[in-house]
C-alpha cells in the first residue's frame, strides 16, 4: 500500500529536555524509520532572553543550549538520513528574533544571528517554519506549534480545529488531547501533542501543579486519508507497534 510514515514531536525545551524519555523516543524513531519528522516548536527553551525573571548566574549559557539543540537535531538526522525533517520555531525559539528586534534591531540582518544558521539547519538538511503562528499543511492536516492554551486537555484542540477549519495537530500546551467533529465536510480531528521536557521546567515558570503529559504522535499518510496515533509516555514507558519501550 502506498503511504508515508511520519513522527510528530515538540516542546523538548532544551536544556530542560527529559533525557530518559528522549532516549526512548530515539529508539522508537530508529525502529519506525519515518519518512517525515515534524518538530512542532520549542526544541530549545531560550529562557535567558525571556521576559520572565531569570537567574542572572545562568544567563551566559545560551551558546551551550544552542550546541545541545544542534546535537539533538543531529541525532535525528543520523537516525533518519533520508527523512524530510522540518522544525517549527514556536514561541520559545522565536524569542531570539524578538529579542534582537526589540533590543538590537540594527543587528537583525546579520546572517550569523539567524536561527537557522545558529542551529546549522542547512547542513543538517532541516527546513524551518518561523514563529509560533507558522504552519505546514500536509494533505488535509495542519501542523503548527500554536499560540492557544485552554485550561483542560482537548479544549485547545477544539479551538484550533475551529480556527483552521481543517484537522490540526499542535504543540505548545504540553498536554495530550484530541477532539473530533463530523459534518457535511466529513470527519475532522484535532490533537494536542504532549511535550518531551522535564517537568522541573515548570518551576522556572512559577507553575504550581504541573498539568502536563509527555508523549508524541506517529502518523500514516495515505493518498486519501491520514491516521494519527497518539502515544503517551507514562512512568518512562510506552508501547507502540507491538513493542514496549522502557
Amino acid at each position: 500500500m502506498d503511504y508515508k510514515k511520519a513522527i510528530v514531536i515538540n516542546d523538548q525545551h532544551i536544556p530542560y529536555e527529559d533525557k530518559k524519555i528522549n532516549e526512548l523516543l530515539f529508539d522508537f524513531v530508529s525502529d519506525f524509520k519515518p519518512d517525515i519528522i515534524d518538530i512542532l516548536g520549542d526544541v530549545c527553551d531560550f529562557w535567558q532572553i525571556s521576559k520572565f525573571d531569570t537567574d542572572p548566574k545562568r544567563k551566559t549559557t545560551i551558546q551551550k543550549d544552542i550546541d545541545k539543540t544542534h546535537e539533538y537535531l543531529s541525532i535525528l538526522r543520523q537516525i533518519c538520513p533520508k527523512a524530510e525533517i522540518e522544525l517549527h520555531a514556536g514561541n520559545h525559539l522565536d524569542r531570539l528574533r524578538k529579542y534582537i528586534w526589540r533590543k538590537a534591531e540594527e543587528l537583525a540582518s546579520i546572517r550569523s544571528l539567524n536561527l537557522g544558521f545558529l542551529l546549522g539547519l542547512d547542513k543538517l538538511g532541516i527546513s524551518l517554519i518561523e514563529n509560533a503562528e507558522g504552519y505546514r499543511r500536509r494533505g488535509k492536516l495542519i501542523l503548527t506549534h500554536g499560540t492557544i492554551v485552554s485550561q483542560d486537555s482537548g479544549m485547545t484542540a477544539r479551538r484550533m480545529l475551529k480556527h483552521f477549519g481543517l484537522s490540526v495537530i499542535c504543540g505548545h500546551t504540553h498536554r495530550g488531547g484530541s477532539t473530533y467533529v463530523t459534518d457535511l465536510l466529513g470527519v475532522r480531528g484535532a490533537w494536542e501533542n504532549f511535550c518531551l521536557c522535564d517537568f522541573k521546567l515548570a518551576k522556572e515558570w512559577r507553575i504550581g501543579i504541573c498539568n502536563w503529559q509527555t508523549g508524541f504522535s506517529y502518523i500514516y499518510y495515505y493518498p486519501d486519508r491520514f491516521e494519527v496515533h497518539q502515544c503517551p509516555i507514562i512512568k518512562n514507558k510506552f508501547t507502540a507497534l507491538g513493542k514496549e519501550y522502557k
